[in-house]
């Protein structure tokens, strides 16, 4: 699972990479017909792949002891399950202080008066690499520790990582910034290739998609709740001060990890 995520997460972001950076420089050739239109073939053309490619997996069976399953039962079986609050609550607060981070960080670029350039290539190449490492090293990392050590040992290290952006608020200078924001990058790497290999561990397979996709919601809460509240934050205490403020919050949630060690499958570490 960890290594599987790692992967799945250099992917992702080099996907990120090539449609929100590579076809925008392209624009001033291509225009908006040209730009949508070779999007809509690179879409077109990797759905083919997959259909042509990716193995058959059986369905789940549909019925058992003669009563068909409903909607609601992946649900129902997820919520029954002992130690549910408690799982909710780590979904909620383990990545709290990245959530809280990250809607600040372009703000901050901008105060700091980094140039559109600058800003372009941080979160844009720059950025994508550093996550991309860290999330195949997170996913080595996770298949020789298990999930549950990773998730101490990764996600301390990526919630450490906000401090940086701290110390750059407090110094002037570019570089510290571009210090602060490729650490956060390669670091955010890290601790995601363990978490999303817990959020699937949790799952039971003969209904992974619908659990999975009701975990992810519960994540997510916690990403939209530090987005709203963000900024109010931000201008009321200062980036030094607040960026501070995101490392006892994102705490929060490792308070609730023992809690949740159960949840984890038992599984043979990797070699090694």
């Amino acid at each position: 699972l960890g290594t599987a995520n790692g992967i799945r997460m250099v992917a992702y972001r080099a996907a990120m990479a090539a449609t929100g950076g590579g076809l925008v420089a392209f624009m001033t050739r291509l225009h908006w017909r040209g730009v949508w239109s070779v999007s809509a073939g690179v879409f077109t053309a990797a759905w083919a792949w997959s259909v042509w490619k990716l193995p058959e997996i059986p369905a789940t069976p549909t019925r058992t002891s003669g009563r068909q399953f409903g909607y609601w039962h992946p649900v129902r079986a997820l919520f029954e399950r002992p130690g549910i609050a408690a799982l909710v609550l780590f979904l909620v607060g383990f990545r709290l202080g990245d959530h809280m981070l990250s809607p600040m960080i372009r703000p901050f670029f901008v105060d700091r008066g980094l140039t559109p350039a600058e800003i372009g290539w941080l979160q844009g190449a720059v950025g994508v690499t550093a996550t991309s490492a860290g999330a195949l090293l997170g996913g080595w990392v996770t298949g020789r520790l298990g999930i549950y050590r990773s998730l101490w040992v990764l996600g301390l290290m990526a919630l450490g990582s906000n401090l940086g952006y701290a110390l750059a608020a407090g110094f002037p200078g570019h570089a510290v910034v571009w210090g602060a924001a490729i650490v956060e990058s390669f670091s955010a790497g890290l601790g995601t290739a363990a978490f999303l290999a817990f959020l699937m561990g949790v799952c039971d397979p003969r209904w992974a998609a619908a659990q999975y996709a009701i975990l992810s919601m519960l994540y997510a809460a916690g990403r939209i709740t530090a987005g709203v509240v963000s900024g109010y934050t931000a201008a009321a205490l200062g980036y030094p001060a607040y960026f501070i403020l995101t490392i006892p919050v994102g705490g929060l949630g490792f308070l609730f990890l023992p809690r949740v060690r159960s949840w984890i499958p038992v599984t043979p570490r990797a070699p090694g």
